[in-house]
């Protein structure tokens, strides 16, 4: 929200988070008299609202997410380039190229609209905000932390980095957990990784190779199976799944029975295979000198001389 408390025209008592804003990016305000907005006080907006209402959202679009309508919108946007407005000059694309040069450029940091309150992480690693939850690195239970929330997501930083990046919440009660904050305490606490909730619900989305894989490790490896397994599953903070699938899958074949093989064999799969070609000598003025090089051959004789100490000896 811009404006805590209207005053008489248009004089506006801002929130600080927005004169912080209007300060990073350098821009003064201009607010509607009371009771005047709409057409009466921009016209222009207004009617470009209703313009890019009837073009771009009727009919209404069938999409399955806020990404996907986003990225339809951009295509829409995109394709007004090429128009050409009655009484302009040239097309959308080429005037706003024109008027972009004459622009101030945008500060190298984009200014995080979100709202940032303090928060502790409790014992099971959990920051509350609006009676939702949501999970970071087990390392931070029982550290204070910054939550950030933006419209679709909320980031939690300890200050320097940021530690966990789930998507926001709108209802009461409601929990995200990832995953991957618990195997660190799961490899060290393998009896609870079958009853963690966590866990549970991810298993529910695995390719059907990791469910093969672990009863295969259990096998092979009953002692510690299920610690490995975790160091396994510990492997996306580095590769997708997409990655980790095929790895499992031929590591099944080859019998890999450990987390350091299945990362060799994920590596070996995104690296692109070597061509191999014999090399001439001849074609490259660069080497020619090694054909001059003769190697001697080895003198089998003392081999003979050292059977004939042993036996003498």
């Amino acid at each position: 929200t811009a404006v805590a408390r209207v005053l008489s025209g248009r004089a506006r008592v801002e929130q600080e988070a927005f004169i912080a804003f209007r300060g990073h990016y350098l821009f003064e305000s201009h607010f509607c008299l009371p009771g005047r907005e709409g057409a009466h006080e921009k016209p222009l907006v207004e009617s470009l609202v209703g313009y890019a209402r009837r073009n771009f959202l009727v009919p209404i679009p069938d999409v399955p997410s806020w990404e996907a309508l986003n990225s339809l919108l951009s295509e829409r946007c995109a394709a007004e380039d090429a128009r050409t407005v009655s009484g302009r000059a040239g097309p959308v694309g080429e005037l706003w190229h024109q008027e972009q040069a004459l622009l101030l450029p945008l500060q190298r940091h984009t200014y995080p609209c979100c709202r940032t309150v303090a928060v502790r992480a409790s014992r099971m690693a959990l920051v509350s905000f609006e009676r939702n939850r949501y999970s970071v690195p087990s390392r931070y239970a029982g550290e204070r932390l910054l939550l950030r929330a933006f419209a679709w997501r909320v980031e939690i930083t300890d200050g320097n980095a940021i530690v966990a990046t789930h998507p926001r919440l709108y209802g009461k009660d409601g929990e995200r957990l990832d995953p991957l904050h618990y195997l660190g305490v799961l490899e060290k606490k393998p009896g609870a990784f079958e009853h963690a909730r966590p866990i549970r619900a991810w298993e529910r989305e695995w390719p059907p190779v990791y469910r093969r894989y672990l009863e295969a490790l259990k096998i092979a490896r009953p002692e510690d199976a299920t610690r490995e397994f975790v160091r396994v599953l510990q492997l996306h903070t580095r590769h997708s799944e997409a990655v980790l699938a095929p790895a499992l899958e031929r590591a099944l074949t080859l019998s890999c029975w450990s987390a350091d093989g299945v990362e060799q064999l994920a590596r070996q799969a995104m690296e692109p295979p070597l061509a191999a070609r014999p090399i001439e000598l001849g074609d490259s003025p660069a080497l020619a000198h090694l054909t001059e090089i003769r190697i001697p051959l080895p003198d089998l004789a003392g081999f003979e001389r050292l059977l004939g100490t042993e036996a003498g000896s």
